[in-house]
């Protein structure tokens, strides 16, 4: 192998992440300061102040019985409340289900989710009457008293298809004078508060995230910064939708009426892990006598798996989205390898046995360039000989060293670069496979081995030692201790490495480091990639055919 190979190569991938992470910011800077041309700009989009009026009076007129009933199809389960009314708890399952039970994303609270109150945080709802319940959809009725102008109001929740639900709220003016629904500066609120991560998960790499879609662009919303404070809340206008995401499962808003603003309140956090409320604030309203209106909204609360998403709305593809100058040839790898985790998952129960058999398709699909690559570097160590002679001859003349070693390696048809290029062309495989395996919500829950769930790290026991991880895993150790083989197999062999074996250890320490904590899954395909190359390699060295 040639003497400066590892180091281009990491000075190479470095260059890459940097630039990529440079590009991000600038993109993300501008999506934020432009203006789109037909709708408000960011500026409008996200503001730190709400209208505020004088309050007014707003109470039900009778009080009913507490009542509950479930809404429930093969996708979700919605227990709605006539407190608000309101949904009390919601949980979602399918066939990417590995667990028994289904999976709890709002659970119930003082007040219920998605019920209509003026209070922002107020756990005092209106009592509502049941009027119709079936399996698919509920409605309710009451009376509200907007100081003393009586206010007909119906609200539904509908299951439709695909996760997604429906909340219709219909208001009706039955006094004989015009009210004004106008309660510091809006009419009603609906809250929200998903809980998509659980506090076993903080650690993995799994990280909410907030945005809105505006005018054909999405705004991350509650950005935090290597340098700057976590924001706690954002206000928001003139949007399409609303989403609150983690690698695994989204919770996506979209008002189907005009006029309704909306904000993002951060009220508690734990470590990494925030408990963000969404509120949707409906316009002022100016009903005259016997004059109705309706709003509606509808929720996407599923896995975040892009294909699903897209056949609700298009435009919920940019919760998947690339920076402009990698989406082009990205988006088509990570199609390809999300197609590919389908199509196996599918055939084959076990996850483990998913992961590393798309680990051994993808090293056969880049067999070519691995080969050629392994060819390169055993030509380089069988020229050793050669360019050592060379570089004690004109050790003195470092340009003619220079001139005379690429002589050489004209001569014997060697590209000194032949093994670097072909690895550089795997990184984008490798970052779009990254990213697939860290959305995949089949794996979450899944086992193998001794790994309880695949999204998480494999934590065998946790140990209190004072300035080492309080958590064991053992899949990165095994991962490690495959890498320092593989640097051992390739420093003993290549006469250029002696007095660069620390430099050669040094990788798979780093690498350590930052698998610790990952998802099993991502660990588990990247150790059973480093032992197809090990064998790679080995059965290459072996065949006597290959001459400088």
């Amino acid at each position: 192998m040639d003497r400066d190979f590892e180091k281009r190569f990491l000075f190479t991938m470095v260059i890459f992440v940097l630039f990529s992470g440079f590009y991000i910011y600038l993109f993300n800077s501008k999506a934020a300061g432009k203006r789109p041309a037909t709708q408000a700009s960011s500026e409008e989009l996200v503001s730190n102040t709400l209208q505020v009026a004088v309050p007014v009076s707003v109470k039900g007129e009778k009080s009913f019985p507490l009542t509950q009933v479930v809404l429930s199809n093969q996708e979700l389960s919605l227990l709605v409340g006539s407190k608000g009314p309101g949904v009390v708890s919601l949980a979602m399952t399918g066939k990417w289900n590995q667990s028994d039970k289904p999976i709890e994303v709002v659970f119930p609270r003082e007040g219920n989710h998605g019920a209509i109150q003026w209070e922002r945080n107020s756990s005092e709802g209106v009592d509502f009457q049941l009027v119709k319940s079936d399996p698919y959809e509920t409605e309710w009725a009451a009376t509200l008293l907007w100081n003393t102008t009586s206010l007909d109001v119906r609200v539904r929740f509908v299951l439709l298809s695909n996760y997604t639900f429906a909340e219709i709220i219909s208001l009706s003016n039955r006094a004989n004078q015009a009210v004004k629904l106008d309660y510091e500066g809006r009419s009603f609120v609906i809250r929200w508060m998903p809980m998509l991560i659980d506090t076993n998960s903080i650690g993995s790499g799994n990280l909410l995230t907030y945005g809105a879609y505006a005018g054909k662009r999405f705004y991350s919303l509650l950005k935090k910064g290597l340098f700057s404070p976590a924001q706690n809340v954002a206000f928001v206008s003139n949007f399409q939708w609303l989403s609150m995401a983690d690698n695994y499962f989204a919770f996506v808003v979209e008002p189907k009426t005009p006029g309704i603003v909306a904000d993002f309140t951060v009220e508690g956090r734990y470590k990494t892990v925030e408990e963000t409320a969404i509120h949707l604030f409906l316009p002022v309203l100016f009903l005259n006598a016997g004059e109705s209106t309706n709003f509606t909204v509808q929720y996407y609360c599923g896995p975040r798996k892009e294909s699903l998403l897209r056949s609700v709305n298009s435009s919920y593809k940019e919760l998947f989205r690339w920076p402009l100058l990698f989406a082009w040839f990205m988006k088509p790898i990570e199609w390809g390898l999300s197609w590919l985790l389908d199509i196996l998952g599918s055939l084959i129960a076990n996850k483990g046995i998913v992961i590393v058999l798309i680990a051994l398709i993808v090293k056969l699909l880049l067999s070519p360039l691995s080969i050629q690559a392994a060819i390169s570097v055993k030509k380089q160590q069988l020229l050793q000989p050669k360019l050592k002679n060379i570089q004690e001859k004109y050790k003195d003349n470092q340009e003619l060293l220079q001139k005379k070693t690429m002589e050489l390696y004209k001569k014997e048809k060697i590209n000194p670069l032949g093994g670097c290029f072909p690895l550089l062309l795997q990184i984008p495989v490798f970052f779009a496979l990254y990213r697939v395996l860290s959305y995949s919500v089949e794996l979450k829950n899944a086992a193998f081995l001794w790994i309880k769930d695949l999204t998480q790290p494999d934590t065998l026991f946790v140990m209190n030692i004072p300035l080492l991880p309080h958590n064991f895993n053992l899949l990165p150790i095994v991962m490690t201790v495959i890498q320092l083989i593989q640097t051992k197999l390739q420093t003993a062999k290549n006469p250029a490495m002696k007095g660069q074996e620390l430099n050669m250890y040094l990788l798979p320490l780093i690498f350590l480091f930052l698998f610790w904590n990952m998802p099993s899954g991502l660990v588990l395909y990247w150790t059973i990639q480093n032992l197809y190359t090990i064998v790679e390699q080995e059965i290459i060295n072996l065949d006597k055919k290959i001459k400088p």
